[in-house]
């Protein structure tokens, strides 16, 4: 099991799993999954993307012939921008990640534990406010509570054009015309765009005093959950491919995987880099002020997560059963003429799992016990083709989706 700590010593029985550079969780956020162990993300990112110069946008001038080679007043440049590599890491506060030396679920939890609830923290636990909007981040005791990062950003552009595409001679003294090698720079931002991550909103709780852990108390496990327990980050739970974003409520879902910066159009370049003087009459000559509007456009989709490490999140239950099967054939004292009857029934888990297995079970006693009868649905063994079967979805096998009639 792992939990977070913000204490100065780690608890005695716990190990610090995120306080130094070979630790699995320094430095990295939380992710949830079915699939335990699996690293990803980057400190940065950055885009490609393309450019186009648009022809001399400014400045005219006129030569007399002969000379050195100037640049034509309808010249264009070749670009390639360069985009800047902003960092990954959302908003957060810094954590340290503590793991429990014993498989299983232990039999108290430390004072000052701080846990995941999707509800608000029962009796003996104090909402953990100081990391309401700050993602939690793994590092070292002597870095508890830093913070840093940002949920949005800018991409820098910039770049140098090539050399001009159309050129001519002029000769003389008297008006700076561009040289037949000048350059241009630009330099712009793209708009500014979230970065945050799949997330969750939940509520992070602090433990008031050593004790066994409650029902609904949400941990992180590297390995399968212990019987009590019901995973919340596999396929389609809440917890599933999100990093937990603290909150003062729960369940707020949002952020990316990756994103594309919008077409940054416009942009005005820097005067000639270089000009000669010359003699000049007519409009055909580049002079040395002159500019060129740039569109920076095409920019690549690309992933922004920060560095993570993936867990199994799982629920206590505490073996609380589900409801009742409600019957809908054969119902209560209903007499039938077959010796093969089929039973109808669907139930519900009041712990919110979203899969059932079923107990059938078939006696000529009330108290069911020399049972003539019984089976299980994950066990299909003596049935042809099966003892239970989805009427709603085909396709669902055991586990069940809950709700659905069996």
């Amino acid at each position: 099991m792992l939990l977070m700590w913000d204490g100065p010593v780690v608890p005695t029985g716990w190990t610090c799993v995120s306080c130094t550079g070979g630790d699995v969780f320094y430095q990295r956020f939380i992710m949830g999954s079915s699939t335990i162990g699996t690293t990803g993300g980057a400190t940065t990112h950055t885009h490609t993307a393309s450019a186009a110069v648009a022809a001399t946008g400014s400045g005219g001038d006129s030569n007399t012939g002969g000379g050195s080679d100037v640049a034509l007043n309808t010249h264009t440049h070749t670009l390639t921008p360069t985009v800047s590599s902003p960092s990954n890491l959302p908003t957060y506060r810094n954590l340290v990640i503590i793991q429990h030396n014993s498989a299983g679920e232990p039999t108290s939890i430390p004072t000052g534990a701080i846990a995941v609830f999707d509800a608000a923290v029962p009796t003996g636990w104090t909402q953990y406010a100081a990391q309401n909007g700050s993602y939690v981040r793994g590092e070292s005791i002597a870095n508890i509570g830093a913070t840093g990062g940002a949920n949005t950003h800018t991409h820098a552009l910039g770049g140098t054009t090539g050399g001009p595409s159309a050129t001519t001679n002029a000769n003389g003294s008297g008006v700076n015309i561009a040289t037949n090698a000048h350059t241009h720079t630009i330099t712009a931002n793209t708009v500014s765009q979230s970065n945050e991550p799949p997330y969750i909103e939940v509520i992070l709780g602090k433990l008031n005093a050593t004790t066994s852990l409650p029902n609904d108390v949400i941990t992180m496990w590297t390995d399968t959950e212990p019987a009590g327990w019901n995973a919340v980050s596999t396929s389609s739970t809440p917890l599933a491919n999100r990093i937990f974003k603290p909150a003062a409520t729960y369940g707020t879902t949002g952020g990316a995987t990756n994103h594309t910066p919008a077409n940054v159009t416009g942009i005005t370049s820097s005067a000639a880099s270089a000009s000669v003087s010359r003699t000049t009459t007519n409009a055909s000559d580049a002079i040395s002020t002159h500019t060129h509007s740039v569109n920076v456009t095409g920019f690549s989709n690309t992933n922004h997560l920060p560095p993570y490490r993936t867990v199994l999140f799982a629920k206590r239950a505490g073996g609380a059963p589900p409801n009742a099967p409600t019957i809908y054939t054969l119902f209560d004292n209903e007499k039938t003429g077959t010796s093969t009857p089929e039973f109808e029934f669907s139930a519900e888990d009041t712990v919110g799992t979203d899969s059932m297995i079923y107990q059938f079970q078939l006696d000529d006693s009330s108290d069911l016990s020399s049972t003539i009868l019984d089976r299980t649905s994950d066990v299909e063994t003596g049935c042809s083709p099966n003892c239970f079967e989805n009427t709603i979805s085909g396709g669902d096998t055991s586990p069940f989706n809950e709700t659905e009639r069996i």
